[in-house]
């Protein structure tokens, strides 16, 4: 697996000092050792919060999504899909996330949340689409009302270190084994990981939600399922993950990052299965420059 998504340039890439309690969070939970491996690791990404009601920006949760004339709203299985929320990019604060996404512009992500696929399944890529809209398309309110929640987003800057089983993860733990012993240092870990997402977040035990950085995963690693499914392998058992293609495929995977996390929320009152998290995920290259006509969607729960 390639570094590609790893922080090469560390924790400072993209805001000098924002995350200059670093060194101190990773010795209070006895990682401090580690704090040079766990840096080129460290991702940035906005947070949000979600709150009921309309608020006053243009990112939003449920409602009406907002589209251009003529605009030909998606379908699966014959079923329009439903509209989840929508980002104003210009909305976002400045972040290491910026140079991922374009700057401007509006961002709306739809999902059949009748049929709701996992994600697994080459069939099911119809089962959600993200749309792009440039700041020069005149937009307007159309389609039903979404059965999702209405929500106001508050975004605030924040870092992300990966999961331990996600792929990222594994090169990872495989640098800290070198050093010691992976097993011991696994507590120790959860916990950095906690405190990292807790930093800048006004309701720091809350749902994570999250635009980019690395995800949260509830039942492991997403990039290589992303990369099959959309090469048409199918994941729903071991016969994709045992294809000849496979072992090939899996050299590029880690071009898939994470654009869109929504966790659960009990707040705003929806759930993904058990208290799991929906994902959306793009190859770097082509979120960048705003192309998201090949994105993939996988729901994981407990």
């Amino acid at each position: 697996m390639s570094e590609t998504g790893l922080n090469k340039g560390g924790a400072t890439r993209y805001a000098e000092g924002m995350f200059e309690n670093f060194d101190q969070l990773t010795t209070e939970h006895g990682m401090g050792e580690h704090v040079k491996t766990l840096r080129k690791y460290l991702l940035p990404c906005v947070g949000f919060q979600l709150k009921a009601g309309e608020g006053t920006g243009r990112s939003r949760m449920g409602g009406e999504a907002e589209v251009p004339d003529g605009f030909e709203w998606p379908v699966h299985g014959g079923r329009k899909l439903d509209f989840v929320l929508q980002i104003d990019l210009a909305e976002l604060p400045a972040s290491g996330v910026a140079g991922r996404l374009p700057r401007s512009g509006i961002l709306s992500f739809f999902y059949d949340l009748e049929e709701q696929p996992w994600g697994f399944d080459p069939k099911d890529l119809s089962g959600h689409r993200v749309c792009y809209f440039p700041e020069s398309v005149a937009l307007r309110h159309r389609g039903d009302e979404s059965p999702i929640p209405k929500a106001a987003m508050k975004f605030w800057s924040g870092w992300s270190l990966p999961a331990r089983d996600s792929g990222t993860g594994e090169l990872l733990f495989r640098e800290l084994s070198e050093a010691t012993d992976s097993d011991f240092i696994s507590d120790q870990y959860h916990g950095l990981s906690e405190a990292v997402r807790a930093v800048g977040a006004p309701n720091p035990g809350g749902p994570s939600h999250r635009i980019g950085g690395h995800s949260d995963n509830v039942q492991g690693d997403m990039q290589l399922e992303a990369q099959l499914v959309t090469n048409g392998l199918y994941c729903g058992d071991s016969r994709g993950y045992q294809d000849p293609r496979a072992k090939e495929l899996e050299k590029t995977c880690a071009e898939w990052q994470l654009l869109l996390q929504l966790d659960s929320d009990d707040d705003i009152g929806f759930m993904w299965g058990d208290c799991g998290m929906l994902y959306y995920w793009g190859r770097e290259a082509s979120l960048a420059r705003g192309d998201f006509s090949r994105t993939w969607m996988g729901l994981q729960c407990c």
